[in-house]
């Protein structure tokens, strides 16, 4: 890992000091492509949350 990655880890860990600067401890949610799995991220204590996006048409 470079040294300007490792600043941009601590500088997002900064966010979240639960964690205790371990990045591992860091919670998310994964696929959250529908409406109703968002609202369920929304409302947990979540940290981060992953989604596929499509721009335009398919």
């Amino acid at each position: 890992m470079s040294t300007s990655d490792k600043r941009y880890f601590q500088h997002t860990l900064h966010y979240f000091p639960s964690v205790e600067n371990d990045a591992s401890r860091v919670t998310w949610a994964h696929a959250v492509n529908s409406r109703e799995k968002l609202e369920e991220a929304l409302k947990s204590p979540l940290m981060f949350i992953e989604a596929d996006i499509l721009i335009g048409s398919a």
